[in-house]
């Protein structure tokens, strides 16, 4: 004779696997909430580290425009036009060199990191100097590029 259960009777088997399914739920629910948390945190935050290192790209890339745009007044300079659209861009990159550099060396953790990037504001600053006086004689020159360029060879290196 077959075995029958009483209606509303769950057996001990059917509640234990019932039980280790919810279980299993609930830690698979869990494990997918710390993956999207993680995954959220990895897309919207950038490790202070990484965002140094591209600053200090960005500072490298706009203090060679800056000689770039002083090579532009020297080799275009002879023209009054030219000279005052390439100067200008000079200048604005030497503000962006010595924003960048101030504000990369207030955001560095590391002490000699951070005394390294405001020894290079300083030593931007006394060659933005030497460009100042390198385009006096430039100009005094009647717009000579070798005048110019000897003036300040070797100190934008």
């Amino acid at each position: 004779m077959p075995h029958t259960s009483p209606p509303g009777f769950v057996s001990l088997q059917t509640k234990l696997l019932g039980a280790l399914v919810l279980g299993l739920s609930v830690i698979l629910l869990c494990a997918l909430g710390g993956l999207a948390s993680a995954w959220m945190n990895l897309s919207t935050q950038v490790p202070r580290e990484v965002a140094q290192a591209s600053a200090s790209e960005v500072l490298s890339r706009d203090f060679r425009m800056q000689v770039q745009e002083w090579k532009n007044v020297l080799i275009r300079g002879h023209a009054e036009d030219m000279r005052a659209k390439y100067l200008k861009a000079f200048d604005e990159q030497g503000r962006k060199v010595q924003q960048g550099s101030q504000a990369l060396a207030a955001a560095l953790a590391d002490p000699q990191a951070a005394a390294l990037a405001r020894r290079f504001a300083a030593e931007h600053a006394d060659l933005e100097r030497h460009y100042r006086s390198a385009l006096e004689g430039f100009a005094a020159s009647g717009y000579d590029t070798r005048v110019g360029d000897d003036a300040v060879r070797g100190l934008d290196r």
